[in-house]
């Protein structure tokens, strides 16, 4: 089933960042602010592993209550069920609230298949929020 019409899908763009993120980057700020917005305006979540900003996304997701979809672009020869049970266990998801849409392998490692997940998320989304658009509020 095309995903497209299953739900009301949310998307957070983000360009590239560090390698390694800090909770005070204002990227990491506005992306937990656009995915809580989005949860609280009954959207699911469009999430993925492999990166630090998309594995952000996956967090804030299941951290809010959101409802997601996991978009998960398989290695070669990986296994989908030890792919599933991992990234429940990795990131504590509620299963409940979380499906898995796979991308099968299309070279000789996992990145081969990033520009297909990001092509599946930005094509299925209802909504698209660009972080860099958000102020965060002062106190």
């Amino acid at each position: 089933m095309d995903i497209r019409y299953e739900k009301r899908n949310a998307v957070i763009i983000k360009s590239r960042q560090g390698k390694y993120p800090c909770g005070n980057d204002g990227w990491v700020k506005n992306t937990i602010i656009a995915v809580n917005n989005a949860i609280e305006r009954n959207f699911t979540i469009l999430s993925s592993v492999g990166m630090n900003t998309h594995e952000l996304v996956l967090w804030a997701a299941n951290k809010f209550g959101g409802k997601q979809t996991i978009i998960y672009p398989l290695a070669p020869h990986e296994d989908k069920s030890a792919a599933i049970e991992s990234t429940i266990t990795d990131f504590n998801i509620d299963i409940d609230r979380a499906t898995f849409r796979f991308i099968p392998p299309a070279g000789h490692n996992k990145k081969s298949n990033w520009r297909k997940r990001d092509e599946l998320m930005i094509s299925t989304a209802h909504y698209a929020v660009s972080y860099t658009h958000l102020t965060l509020p002062t106190n």
